[in-house]
């Protein structure tokens, strides 16, 4: 079997057994995902794409999310997704920085 951890202030900590790699081991660290999306398919692709999506957004819950790929979406569209899928407290809004194709998604 393989060792499975998680990078946490620059060293590799071993996950504990019964948990997995997308369980916050500290809970102030700062979590950053990518994720290329493939020709705006996790925002106008099928039903069932869609749903994986926020299925993936709800389970890594990432503080910052770097997507590629995101051509004909626009910024609101995107921002009322991650607003319905992983609101923030106080009523508070993500917010979108793009250029071209790339975004950038932060909860700050």
């Amino acid at each position: 079997g393989g060792v499975v951890g998680a990078l946490v202030g620059g060293a590799l900590t071993p996950v504990a057994m019964g948990s997995s790699f997308v369980d916050r081991l500290e809970p102030d660290a700062l979590r950053v995902a990518a994720w290329n999306v493939y020709s705006d398919s996790t925002f106008g692709g099928t039903t069932e794409r869609r749903r994986a999506f926020d299925r993936v957004l709800r389970s890594v819950s990432a503080d910052v999310w770097a997507l590629q790929e995101v051509y004909d979406t626009p910024t609101p569209q995107i921002v009322q997704r991650f607003n319905s899928v992983l609101p923030l407290p106080g009523g508070a809004s993500w917010s979108v920085a793009r250029d071209s194709e790339s975004v950038i998604v932060s909860r700050y």
